[in-house]
């Protein structure tokens, strides 16, 4: 299932339940070995900052529909969520949120390509964050390219993902993959 970084998703407390797991996957915020300019929680601050700058309406609007994006991408309403996320990147063509998940969208699709081009570009925008390079480790696990997969969770880890359960019990990953003994590598 598609990863999702509740770091730069929309506060909602009434957001559903949904089988997309939560993010547990970030320990130690700044803690990383890869040189990525600035650690997470300050990119975060600056996103913030940045979507804030745009105004009550824009932020008000993005926020309505990142809301929408969610309950759509929840549901597992691919076509929708792309939809919605597009109409967000009319607005903000630099949204990490709108980039990821509409990557995220287009991985539910099958559409890889496309999840890895807007996948790539959150990565782009917020190297820090771990979650497009887990959902990049999705797309190749999906292809069956298990090595390439294996580099994009390694990027993922190198970051602060640690959620290496939960990919190991993903049934929305193919078996072999999950079986994977490499995964093992991972667990610390």
């Amino acid at each position: 299932s598609i990863q999702k970084n509740e770091a730069i998703a929309p506060a909602s407390e009434n957001q559903p339940e949904t089988s997309i797991p939560s993010q547990q996957a970030l320990g130690d915020k700044a803690k990383s070995s890869v040189n990525t300019e600035i650690p997470l929680d300050t990119a975060l601050r600056l996103e913030r900052e940045r979507i804030l700058a745009m105004g009550d309406t824009k932020v008000r609007q993005i926020d309505m529909l990142q809301k929408e994006g969610l309950a759509y991408s929840n549901k597992r309403n691919w076509n929708s969520a792309v939809s919605v996320f597009k109409k967000i990147l009319e607005i903000d063509p630099e949204s990490i949120v709108a980039n990821a998940f509409i990557g995220g969208a287009y991985m539910g699709l099958d559409e890889f390509d496309l999840a890895v081009k807007y996948l790539t570009k959150a990565n782009q925008l917020m190297p820090a964050n771990p979650i497009p390079y887990v959902n990049i480790m999705y797309v190749h696990a999906m292809q069956g390219d298990e090595e390439r997969a294996m580099e994009f969770l390694q990027k993922a880890v190198d970051r602060g993902y640690k959620d290496i359960d939960h990919i190991k019990n993903d049934k929305d990953l193919p078996e072999d993959f999950r079986n994977d003994p490499r995964l093992n590598n991972f667990i610390k």
